[in-house]
């Protein structure tokens, strides 16, 4: 069977009216891809209340299937308050049934489109990850950034930024910011 062809768009109350199926979606791809980082398994990386924020607030970009409209990931891209002129993306998803048609790749470019288009001149993401051991997901999107032009700017502790969540880890992380 064919695959339909994959459309981006910002998404908006009246485009996506299921924001618990984003939110679950989201959840479900984290869970995979931070799996051992965290402590309690069921750990959930958004609620449908954030999201609904973030849509609100016009940050969230989505892959949709052509005619079927199924989502199939999603960005966040945002500009950072304490810099304007620097974009940032993150909550990076994409079903795992539709992994490796270049959805990923794309999905950052449209963050990177719509950080531009509201001032932006730099872009970062920010990568959590162990200090002390490697993590398969975490390692692959190290390699991976650097291969879209994103370059490891500054490598902070995570539980001096986060010393809420910390303690939810299994071990030490680093929060590594990159930085095109």
């Amino acid at each position: 069977m064919a695959q339909e062809e994959v459309t981006f768009e910002l998404a908006t109350s009246e485009s996506l009216p299921d924001v618990q199926g984003l939110t679950d979606l989201i959840n479900r791809v984290y869970r995979v891809s931070e799996d051992g980082l965290w402590k309690d398994a069921t750990f959930q990386r958004t609620c449908a209340e954030e999201v609904s924020d973030l849509i609100r607030k016009g940050e969230i970009v989505l892959a949709r299937a052509g005619t079927s409209r199924v989502v199939l990931g999603c960005v966040q891209s945002r500009l950072l308050d304490e810099k304007p002129t620097t974009g940032s993306f993150g909550m990076l998803v994409v079903d795992p049934d539709q992994r490796n048609r270049g959805i990923g790749k794309r999905l950052i470019e449209e963050a990177e489109k719509l950080a531009r288009s509201r001032g932006a001149d730099t872009m970062q993401l920010e990568l959590l990850h162990p200090k002390d051991w490697k993590q398969k997901n975490k390692a692959r999107l190290a390699e991976w950034y650097p291969i879209l032009g994103y370059l490891k700017a500054e490598e902070l502790d995570f539980e001096e930024l986060y010393p809420r969540l910390a303690p939810g880890l299994t071990s030490p992380c680093w929060f590594t910011v990159f930085s095109k």
